[in-house]
């Protein structure tokens, strides 16, 4: 028995050994080939590959062939190379599209056309090719036939999905609407697939709602509407003028929808979101409106009267000169809606607004501080929502000059809340008061901590304050003018405007090049204003507009706050016009460019 299977090893060996080698021989021919190409040294690399393909005749080594064989431009010998694969591999017609392209090489184009559609007939009669022929004709740049294959390949095989092929072969075409066609297709059939048409599609269109393509899209998905209404088309059509920022047409589409369908209100609610932080607030007031006047039971009935409101108060805020009328309206508001809803997690944003603006709107701290200290002891409500309130609270100790009262609230509210953006608020506040102390150094080292922070508003100012520090500390090593400078600042906060007046003109006086003159040049003109001492606002801010120009990081807020007088106080139209205009010649990169182009072209409409 032993011996039988020595006889037998040695059959196996007698039989698999030379193929082995030979095997070894071309992969040592093919690394050897590949090579010469790597050198440019194509006749060798020819021969050798010649030699190889004669042993071998794979798509391993025809491919590297054919490409060396078209590098030399030796045509011909391609050619017959081309049909001799394709005559022995079963005449697969995705071999034809090498030959086709090998005639069109030699420039005989007619001859190359010629060979290609026979490919195209082929697969007609054979469909199983359909697809590779395709993607052979699309590498090639071949679209047309590329085109005529892949939608004999989508006829024969529904269940395959070929739109995005045949999608990009339109888009290379130039057949745009053909393109946005093959995918509205597609998401009839294949909803799924919206964020990848989403991403094909964000690729032709921009946020110019006159944009050529915009308008080809926004019609096709219409007229494809118009024969049949699916969410998903309705969801395209939105998103489009999303893209365009047109919130207005996306949120009057969703209300006409839910009109007809119903169970649109989160997308109408997400959609008074989207508005609002792009500050479109007249806009979102209308999604949350209709929602509000839908129906009192719905689950954003009470969400949306919390939108509104606080729509109320960022449009407050955003007012560059806040009147006693702007002041009692939103005080007003603000109480009508605890009112409505009472006193709850959901409205302890409304109430911090309420006390914030009696306290330093209305001048009334101690009004202020009775509406926040019983909704700080209840124990019923969230401790996070709370600590906001707390926070609140400090900040009217410190208006009131008890700092130390200021920083216990910030400190319960910093370690409570060490590690959540709640918490570095209230760090960035006490770091504040720090800073109106004159502890710069310590204020400085723990704002480089804060700078990190994941709130936005936490990370700005705290990249603002410590700037702030850096560039003065180093012009001033006595500190005097920085540490005169943070206590006007604070004397700001505490309204005490005389005092801060007092310190600015020391500073002015005894440092009269320093670069905070016109930081303090600014603080002057809001004191003023603040005093409705306009024409002494106005003064402030042109000694900022000709003494220091652009040059200043307080040049186009100069210019934005004296537009805003001229405009919104005095009724100078011309003035406020000419203001709004600096800004958009000479500050293109200004924050105030959109509010100043809206402002001109009301004035100038009017």
């Amino acid at each position: 028995m032993l011996y039988l299977k020595i006889i037998y090893c040695f059959f196996l060996i007698t039989i698999f050994a030379p193929k082995a080698g030979y095997s070894q021989k071309i992969n040592t021919d093919l690394i050897k080939a590949k090579k010469l190409v790597a050198e440019n040294k194509y006749e060798e690399a020819i021969s050798l590959y010649q030699k190889i393909y004669k042993k071998e005749k794979t798509s391993k080594i025809y491919k590297p062939y054919l490409e060396c064989l078209k590098k030399k431009y030796d045509y011909e010998k391609a050619i017959k190379l081309a049909k001799s694969h394709y005559n022995r591999y079963g005449k697969n017609p995705s071999l034809l599209i090498d030959l086709g392209e090998i005639y069109i090489l030699k420039g005989d184009e007619m001859s190359g056309e010629k060979v290609f559609q026979k490919s195209i007939d082929e697969i007609k009669l054979n469909p199983k090719f359909s697809g590779t022929v395709a993607s052979n004709f699309y590498s090639k740049k071949q679209y047309e036939f590329s085109l005529k294959a892949y939608l004999i390949a989508k006829e024969n095989f529904p269940n395959q999905n070929y739109s995005f092929q045949i999608s990009n072969i339109y888009s290379n075409l130039g057949q745009i609407k053909n393109m946005y066609l093959e995918l509205i297709e597609l998401l009839y059939r294949s909803p799924g697939y919206m964020q990848n048409c989403k991403s094909r599609i964000g690729r032709t269109i921009n946020d110019d709602p006159e944009n050529e393509n915009n308008i080809i899209l926004k019609k096709s998905i219409i007229k494809e509407l118009q024969k049949k209404e699916t969410e998903i088309l309705n969801d395209l059509l939105i998103w489009v003028y999303l893209q365009e920022k047109n919130f207005e047409k996306a949120i009057q589409n969703t209300i006409s929808i839910d009109k007809r369908i119903d169970y649109q209100e989160n997308k109408i609610f997400e959609l008074g979101e989207i508005a609002i932080s792009n500050k479109e607030f007249e806009i979102a007031k209308k999604a949350f409106n209709y929602l509000v006047n839908k129906t009192k039971n719905g689950i954003y009935y009470e969400e949306s009267i919390l939108q509104l409101n606080n729509i109320k108060n960022l449009q407050f805020n955003s007012l560059p000169i806040k009147l006693n009328s702007d002041i009692k309206k939103i005080i007003d508001d603000n109480e009508k809606v605890i009112e409505q809803l009472g006193v709850k997690n959901e409205t302890i944003t409304v109430i911090k607004n309420l006390a914030n603006i009696i306290a330093f709107y209305e001048m009334n701290s101690e009004k202020a501080k009775k509406i926040l200290i019983p909704i700080i002891e209840n124990k019923n409500l969230n401790e996070k929502k709370v600590a906001t309130l707390k926070m609140e609270l400090g900040d009217i100790l410190l208006s009131e000059g008890k700092k130390w009262d200021a920083i216990l609230y910030y400190s319960q509210v910093e370690k409570k809340f060490k590690n959540d953006i709640v918490g570095q608020e209230a760090k960035f506040k006490k770091i504040k008061v720090d800073y109106y102390n004159g502890n710069f150094n310590w204020a400085q080292t723990q704002l480089d901590v804060l700078k990190k922070s994941t709130s936005k508003l936490v990370s700005n100012n705290s990249i603002q304050l410590s700037l702030l520090i850096t560039d003065n500390l180093n012009l001033d090593t006595t500190k005097t003018a920085l540490e005169k400078f943070a206590k006007g600042e604070l004397y700001i906060f505490q309204n005490n405007y005389n005092k801060a007046n007092s310190i600015f003109e020391d500073i002015e006086n005894i440092f009269p090049d320093h670069s905070l003159i016109d930081e303090i040049l600014f603080k002057k003109a809001e004191i003023e204003i603040k005093e409705k001492n306009y024409e002494k606002a106005l003064k402030f801010l042109e000694e900022i507009i000709e003494k220091y120009g652009d040059e200043s990081i307080l040049y186009d807020d100069a210019l934005f706050k004296q537009a805003c007088i001229f405009g919104d106080i005095l009724n100078k139209k011309d003035n406020a016009m000419e203001k709004y205009e600096a800004i958009l010649v000479e500050q293109p990169g200004s924050i105030f460019l959109a509010e100043s182009r809206k402002r001109y072209r009301k004035l100038r409409n009017k």
